[in-house]
């Protein structure tokens, strides 16, 4: 059985999603340091506070991109602030896919 890390570091890069006419627009980007273990996430923004800002606790649509060592893992898209979304991400029970 692999070990699981302790704790690990990640990036979240965030744009907010505007639509003028048919064309879909892109804000920002807003970067987020991440550290994570399997059951908790903190995050440190640019400004070097602990606290997601701007673009992340909108709730406007919003792409987001998650990355360990540069490389994307995971790209969504949602209208939850982000606190709410990576929290539900973290307490899921992966039981229904």
């Amino acid at each position: 059985m692999a070990e699981v890390a302790k704790s690990a570091e990640g990036r979240l890069l965030l744009s907010g999603m505007s639509k003028i006419g048919g064309i879909m627009l892109l804000n920002g980007p807003e970067r987020y340091a991440l550290t994570y273990t399997p059951q908790s996430f903190t995050v440190l923004c640019n400004e070097g506070t602990s606290k997601l800002s701007g673009l992340a606790v909108s709730k406007n649509p919003k792409l987001y991109i998650a990355s360990v060592d540069g490389h994307p893992t995971y790209v969504g898209i949602t209208r939850q602030k982000m606190q709410a979304r990576l929290r539900y991400g973290w307490s899921a029970a992966c039981t229904h896919g």
